[in-house]
């Protein structure tokens, strides 16, 4: 593999994280909404190779939902509610299904926000020297931060690959996998399962899907560009 493929690839996959983030920090506004429709396509042709079914039936899901919307502004304000009851917790538990987009809720002892989950996140971004900006207020295990740490540390690599510094460039790829197998992988299918099922077809669940796709395949490439650059490219 050319180191151009590499960097292209790793470009690629920075976009799909930040994208991927967006969708969970906040509401989905118009511009949202269109740079997903506009943008389909390419994680379509970039699922060609792998095939990833999760990530196929999200980016199918997404494409009929958009497709079918009378305006985006009016889906905008839809789903600005759906962000709300789902992640906010603004409505009653009887009437709406929320989901707690926070690590610590799936793998603490007692489910509960805060715990040492979020340490552990909080520790590895320091040795990044990366952080959550005061602007978020929600707690740093959260979906969305921790996409973005991902989305940071490609970044990183792709910085490390122009300047031709592959050593480095393996070390940042061995702490994404590692992130990836300590804190993401073990509970994004928790958080998608529950996605799935309180917006059953929605928006929210072409997201979950897109993003359990698009974790599982960049696992595996991330396992293997570890390989084929401690091997000399070989």
């Amino acid at each position: 593999m050319e180191l151009n493929v590499f960097q292209n690839a790793t470009r690629l996959r920075d976009f799909v994280y930040s994208f991927l983030s967006r969708g969970y920090l906040k509401e989905a506004d118009e511009k949202y909404l269109s740079d997903m429709n506009n943008n389909l396509d390419l994680l379509s042709d970039y699922n060609t190779n792998t095939n990833e079914q999760m990530l196929s039936k999200g980016i199918e899901t997404m494409r009929n939902l958009l497709s079918k919307a009378d305006s985006f502004s009016d889906l905008a304000e839809e789903l600005a509610f759906k962000y709300a009851t789902l992640f906010l917790n603004v409505s009653p538990n009887d009437v709406v299904s929320h989901v707690h987009p926070y690590e610590s809720v799936y793998l603490s002892p007692n489910n509960l926000v805060m715990q040492e989950q979020r340490d552990e996140v909080l520790e590895l971004y320091a040795e990044f020297q990366l952080g959550v900006t005061k602007e978020f207020k929600e707690p740093e295990d959260h979906i969305a931060v921790e996409l973005a740490f991902l989305q940071k540390l490609n970044e990183l690599v792709y910085r490390s690959l122009e300047e031709g510094n592959l050593d480095e460039a393996v070390s940042i790829l061995k702490a994404h996998r590692k992130f990836m197998e300590q804190h993401l992988l073990r509970w994004v299918h928790l958080l998608g399962r529950d996605l799935l099922s309180a917006d059953a077809d929605g928006f929210y669940a072409a997201l979950a899907h897109m993003t359990m796709g698009f974790v599982k395949v960049d696992y595996s490439y991330v396992s293997e560009m570890v390989e084929y650059l401690e091997n000399g490219g070989q």
